[in-house]
């Protein structure tokens, strides 16, 4: 059985599900992440979203502590 899992979603879920049909994924685990640097358009925007990334990784986004 192969497993599969990715922190992160760049197509529409049917289709990254598809995608790892035709790969001969048998289960897959797709984890939605806040920051979205992919997305940026400007230097200043890819700044702001990798400072959440790196908030998340330091274990500060929690409850008490939001990104």
């Amino acid at each position: 059985m192969v497993i599969d899992s990715h922190e992160h979603i760049m197509f529409p879920i049917k289709m990254q599900l598809d995608k790892m049909d035709a790969a001969g994924v048998d289960k897959t685990v797709l984890f939605c992440t806040a920051p979205h640097p992919e997305k940026a358009g400007t230097l200043n925007e890819l700044e702001a979203e990798m400072a959440v990334l790196n908030k998340i990784l330091a274990g500060s986004n929690t409850k008490e502590l939001p990104v």
